[in-house]
């Protein structure tokens, strides 16, 4: 149902995603630098992270931003905002849309894609939105064709991309430049219905190449499928079976006891690399969020972020509370403890009273 390697993704399939019930589309653009200063962007239908996905609606019904600044390692500004369906544009399978006065413009070309995005995201509390200007340029990545019957792609587009982004609101101006990773996903089954007991992806960007783990844990008998991908320019290298060895070592574990492996050991080829999960910038009860230090060969380093998603602990009634304080409906309807988790994360107990007060 869904095997951890690169396919590409068609119009028919998006459209199909796009109608599943359960089903979801996102596209996922990041950077971070050395110090740790960067973001995370998601713009997506379905996603599954949201309150109430075990009713599997229809992906369609559901899009979505989701946007995490972050500063020295640190999250300084957070929001997952849902939007009416009425407010958004169709996408393509570049994921050119736009979502309410958000816009995602990607063009693949010959050999390179070309990305320009503007945000404007109101902040709860906040008198003034955000405002965000997003271009990234990199390499298109070729890749085959789905020949059997997937119904979870992975589709990395520009694993080595030029990001150049500035944020402002009215407390807060961001400027990142540097190295980025743009990929999608898309599905026409739920997440909950893939039997994956967790999945644990990371990308890292050395000066003249960059990597990608990706493996997936059967919930059913624990096996484990995936490994790594790299790719120095348009092509991604696929190895063969025998030709990897991926040891993790060490424990992380967050506040609500989710884990992930302190380090990665890789070993392809004539290659070692050295995976460190340095600092858990994004924790909770299904999702986490890693800024990752990595060396290969004992003396390239390269920078990275990994996620780690354990499915059958999404959406489960407990959360739904808080998950809902940590979703913005844009269409309203929101927690009353929405400006403390949503927005830019400091002085949220100050915005409170105003949040209150225009409610």
């Amino acid at each position: 149902m869904f095997s951890p390697a690169p396919i590409s993704l068609s119009s028919d399939f998006l459209q199909a995603a796009l109608g599943a019930r359960g089903g979801f589309a996102w596209w996922y653009l990041d950077h971070i630098d050395e110090q740790g200063n960067g973001f995370v962007l998601i713009w997506s239908f379905g996603l599954p992270f949201l309150p109430h996905s075990r009713k599997r609606p229809t992906a369609g019904s559901r899009p979505s931003i989701a946007l995490s600044l972050y500063r020295q390692g640190k999250c300084i500004w957070y929001t997952l905002q849902e939007f009416d369906p009425s407010q958004v544009s169709q996408p393509d399978v570049e994921g050119n849309l736009k979502i309410g006065d958000c816009s995602f413009q990607v063009e693949r070309r010959e050999t390179n894609t070309v990305g320009a995005i503007r945000l404007r995201l109101a902040a709860a509390g906040e008198p003034s939105p955000l405002e965000g200007v997003i271009e990234f340029e990199g390499p298109s990545v070729p890749l085959e064709k789905s020949q059997t019957t997937e119904q979870h792609l992975w589709t990395p587009r520009v694993p080595r991309a030029r990001v150049k982004a500035q944020f402002s609101q009215e407390r807060l101006a961001e400027a990142f430049e540097g190295p980025g990773y743009f990929d999608g996903n898309a599905s026409t089954v739920s997440l909950l219905d893939q039997k994956i007991a967790r999945w644990d992806w990371a990308r890292i960007t050395f000066p003249d190449e960059t990597l990608i783990t990706y493996t997936s844990t059967s919930e059913t008998d624990g096996a484990v499928v995936g490994g790594a991908w790299r790719t120095k320019g348009q092509e991604i290298e696929v190895p063969a079976a025998d030709e990897q060895k991926l040891e993790a070592e060490g424990k992380v574990r967050g506040f609500y006891r989710l884990d992930a492996p302190e380090r990665l050991n890789l070993s392809w080829g004539s290659d070692e690399y050295s995976i460190h999960y340095y600092r858990l910038i994004d924790d909770g009860p299904f999702y986490q969020r890693y800024w990752l230090k990595a060396v290969r060969n004992g003396s390239s380093a390269g920078e990275g972020i990994a996620e780690v998603v354990c499915p059958r602990r999404i959406d489960i009634a407990w959360q739904r509370p808080f998950v809902r304080m940590r979703t913005h409906a844009v269409q309203g309807g929101n927690s009353p403890f929405l400006p403390l988790f949503s927005g830019p994360l400091d002085k949220t107990w100050s915005r409170l009273p105003i949040y209150w007060w225009r409610a």
